[in-house]
This record gives structure tokens, sequence and C-alpha cells, in this order.
């Protein structure tokens, strides 16, 4: 996740960090209303061997980071065919 990051925000040539943030935050609350519900009644469960057994929520800590990095990427990628199709219109 740091390497991503690190390329995205320093190596990249498109600014768009400032959506990103913005996206992430409603995605963890959006995904946390639908897990936390899930997870108190029963019906969903995280396997403890699968996780550094550090929970935030009753979900692990490394959700947040998968969705962090699924999130960068999608948005990154889709900057970047956004950008080409700008460049490709404009001849």
């Amino acid at each position: 996740m740091i390497i991503t990051l690190f390329l995205v925000e320093y190596k990249n040539k498109i600014r768009f960090m400032y959506r990103f943030y913005r996206a992430y935050m409603i995605f963890v609350l959006a995904y946390l209303a639908v897990v936390l519900p899930f997870h108190a009644s029963g019906h969903m469960g995280f396997n403890e061997a699968h996780t550094i057994k550090f929970r935030l929520f009753y979900v692990p800590f490394e959700s947040f980071f998968f969705l962090f990095s699924t999130l960068l990427i999608s948005i990154w990628l889709f900057e970047l065919f956004k950008k080409r199709y700008k460049l490709l219109a404009e001849r």
C-alpha cells in the first residue's frame, strides 16, 4: 500500500488525491454501515488466523487498508483513462 501511495502521489503527473481522500471517507462510512450490522447479527465473521488480531469497530484493521488500496488504484485508473481520452479527443 505504501508503494502504491508513493507512486500515485509523487511520481504521477495527475493530481486527484483530494478527491480520493473524500471518496475514501465516504466508502469507510458505507463499509462500516454494511459490515457492522452483519457482524453484530452473527451472519458474518472474520477468521482470527488470517488477521493481525487488531480490530477497529469489530472489523479487522487490514480491511481498511484493503479498501484504501483498491479505491486508490481504481480512482487512479479512472483519472488516467480520462486524461488519455481528453488527449485523444483534442487531436
